[in-house]
């Protein structure tokens, strides 16, 4: 479905929408052990996000990002994302800037 979606906003070309489409695969392929193709789609919704401006979902990214690079035993861009996810979600001032200083202080034991 995720897979659609994508189609469906790029056909529409809402950047947003494949930047969110790509998220959500992204985390589908993580959840089913499948790092490499979940780098893939952080990666393509990175490259959407700055057309929108939107920086809630870029922090989503970069967590996303950093437990990706962590499963494929990157630990140093894994600390990265992290400390970017962190930075972003902290700045914004929402609770999901918790789970990424808790990914980032892990990551930097």
């Amino acid at each position: 479905m995720y897979q659609e979606a994508l189609e469906l906003h790029r056909d529409l070309g809402d950047t947003f929408g494949q930047a969110e489409s790509h998220t959500l695969l992204g985390d589908a392929l993580l959840a089913m052990d499948a790092p490499e193709s979940a780098l893939r789609h952080y990666r393509a919704a990175v490259e959407f996000l700055p057309h929108t401006g939107e920086r809630y979902n870029l922090g989503r990214i970069h967590v996303g990002l950093a437990r990706t690079h962590l499963r494929l035993g990157e630990p140093d861009l894994a600390r990265k994302h992290a400390g970017l996810a962190a930075g972003i979600h902290g700045a914004l001032g929402i609770p999901e800037a918790d789970e990424a200083r808790a990914l980032l202080a892990a990551l930097s034991e």
